[in-house]
């Protein structure tokens, strides 16, 4: 889906998060699972179907929270950068309009 929603509208929108974040959700889902791993010496993939079937859905929304909360606090950072190097180029390019033929 990400050439798709890409070629939407032509560039990067939010759009294209849409199918990103599943791929973010998948990376977290390793994440915690070499966390585990590390903590507890065992795999987390074999100790919940052990304990239950239904906590693998529970772990997987859980990383997808994990990764949504970090995006929506985590970013401010870089969004203040993206925002002011859009300023900036906006500020010093020369309009369309203006420009030799």
């Amino acid at each position: 889906l990400y050439p798709i929603f890409y070629g939407w509208y032509g560039q990067f929108s939010n759009l294209v998060e849409i199918s990103a974040q599943m791929n973010y959700s998948i990376i977290m889902w390793l994440f915690w699972a070499i966390v585990y791993k590390c903590m507890k010496d065992s795999d987390l993939h074999m100790d919940l179907t052990k304990s239950g079937v239904i906590l693998i859905p529970l772990v997987v929304f859980l990383s997808l929270a994990t990764t949504t909360v970090l995006f929506m606090f985590g970013s401010k950072p870089s969004a203040t950068v993206i925002a002011n190097g859009v300023a900036w180029e906006a500020a010093y390019k020369t309009p369309l309009a203006s420009l030799p033929e």
